[in-house]
């Protein structure tokens, strides 16, 4: 095989190893999303969700901080408040390494082994930090879920509801309840 068909297909195999590991949570939360929201529910708010629960399957640590209405309410010592979670769910490492390995062993029998590695990594690294850069925000006023070109704020009537799973802060009081199992529920 030539150097640069292995480079080539070393570089769809990480885009398709992204694409299916994505699709593999999307397609799930979607039916979710559509079965506790409706189809009128905000879809920008999808996507956050999918890319956070998407990383750490990659090694990225998930940062948790508890606000401190919730930490007074289940009585949790203030140097509790902020963690960060880093146990990696396996199942998506262990998908995205047997596409390396397949994509490797294509290159390495090809004997472009080099090239075809370091083809899939840059190509699985910019998708990886296209994700990350597509998150961002905390969707309050201040600082919105940025979704593409959109930004997306909940109502001040209350009539809104987001679940955040990461880096939770309420800056003003809240006006609605907040439990804690595992994700935080502000109004």
């Amino acid at each position: 095989m030539q150097r640069l068909l292995v480079a080539l297909l070393a570089a769809f195999d990480a885009a398709i190893a992204a694409a299916v590991g994505l699709v593999v949570l999307l397609a799930p939360l979607t039916l979710l999303w559509t079965l506790a929201f409706g189809i009128t529910a905000d879809w920008g708010a999808l996507w956050p969700l999918t890319g956070t629960l998407w990383e750490p399957g990659h090694g990225v640590p998930l940062a948790v901080t508890i606000p401190d209405e919730l930490l007074v309410a289940l009585a949790i010592p203030s140097e509790a408040a902020s963690f960060a979670v880093s146990i990696t769910p396996l199942a998506f490492l262990l998908f995205t390494l047997l596409f390396a390995a397949r994509s490797g062993s294509r290159a390495a029998s090809a004997g472009a082994w080099l090239l075809g590695s370091l083809s899939g990594t840059v190509v699985f690294a910019a998708i990886s930090t296209g994700v990350a850069l597509t998150l961002t925000g905390t969707g309050t006023a201040g600082d919105p879920f940025v979704v593409g070109d959109r930004a997306r704020t909940l109502k001040a009537d209350g009539t809104d509801r987001i679940v955040l799973l990461a880096n939770v802060t309420v800056q003003a009081p809240a006006t609605g309840t907040a439990s804690n199992t595992a994700s935080a529920t502000a109004r």
